[in-house]
């Protein structure tokens, strides 16, 4: 019995095919694809004139567990809005912020050179080349979205999973430029 054993053992009796070694597959990568981007539509808080008006730049950040939906508008005026439910205040000198109903607050004023600069930045071959990205589903990476409008029209950028924690390098530049562009002081605290 044990030599019947040791010789299908030695015969291969019962063995499996051998396999051929299976690549790892590729973790996926951010890809182009044609994304809807989400518009806010609601005006309270702006001003009738802006209601009305197209934001030269949007991004708007999705919520997550932690953080809430964010968006900021730029007009042509040079004002930045920003759709949010706290309200800013000064307290002893100290800025502060408060719970408040959902509403446009007007959170800067750009400098006209800024201004320059941001549609400049927006009119840019780097940015034109940019395309919406899907990345893997990504725990705390919200979705980001972008509406601007450029010399060639206006342009959405969607970039959602692992792509919206990896902002592409001419968006980062747009909202650097935003940034350098405020005027300090421009705007009153209380708003």
């Amino acid at each position: 019995m044990i030599a019947l054993f040791l010789g299908l053992i030695a015969c291969g009796a019962g063995q499996a095919e051998p396999t051929q070694p299976q690549a790892l597959a590729a973790p996926p990568t951010p890809q182009a694809v044609p994304m809807q981007v989400p518009t806010l539509s609601e005006t309270t808080g702006l001003p009738e004139t802006l209601a009305v008006a197209e934001p030269l730049w949007e991004a708007t950040r999705g919520p997550t567990a932690r953080k809430t939906l964010n968006t900021t508008r730029v007009y042509a005026n040079g004002q930045l809005w920003t759709w949010s439910d706290q309200q800013r205040y000064e307290q002893g000198g100290l800025p502060r912020m408060r719970p408040a109903p959902w509403s446009w607050r007007l959170t800067a004023q750009l400098s006209p050179d800024g201004l320059r600069d941001l549609q400049a930045l927006l009119d840019a071959p780097a940015l034109a080349a940019t395309t919406s990205q899907a990345g893997a589903p990504a725990p705390d990476a919200p979705a980001r979205y972008y509406r601007f409008h450029t010399a060639q029209g206006a342009r959405a950028i969607a970039l959602t999973g692992a792509a919206a924690n990896a902002v592409p390098a001419p968006l980062r530049e747009a909202e650097l430029a935003i940034q350098r562009a405020v005027v300090p002081g421009g705007v009153p605290m209380s708003n």
